[in-house]
């Protein structure tokens, strides 16, 4: 019995989120998953803020993904919350040019590790130069 319930939980669609603010980096990152394994480009063409959210569908070694890149724009990070149901992954991201913003990006980190909902989510920090 447990290795079929275990199996159905392999099998089952995972959600992944893809945090971080404005400008970090999110959406080429989320791009670029998708790509893979095929040829990845060094840089992308200029890619518009995501407004709200963009959700996309991968597979990946024979597991289903939903992976959420949702809007870093400081209106909208309070509606990120919604998203944590059911979350088995996050990736935050951090653009490390934007010496500036560190301090911010460390303290909602903090706040989503913290998360009760996000206590059973893998949390991945992605540091990228944008």
């Amino acid at each position: 019995m447990g290795a079929l319930l275990s199996r159905l939980y392999y099998y089952r669609e995972k959600k992944v989120i893809i945090l971080g603010l404005d400008n970090s980096g999110k959406s080429t990152i989320l791009s670029q998953l998708l790509k893979y394994p095929k040829k990845r480009t060094i840089r992308e063409p200029y890619m518009p803020p995501t407004l709200g959210f963009n959700m996309q569908k991968t597979t990946f070694k024979n597991r289903k993904y939903s992976l959420w890149d949702l809007s870093g724009n400081n209106n909208i990070r309070k509606y990120w919350k919604c998203y944590f149901t059911g979350c088995n992954g996050v990736i935050f991201v951090v653009d490390t040019a934007d010496i500036d913003r560190i301090d911010e990006n460390l303290s909602i980190l903090g706040e989503l590790v913290s998360d009760e909902e996000l206590k059973q989510a893998a949390i991945f920090s992605f540091f990228a130069q944008v």
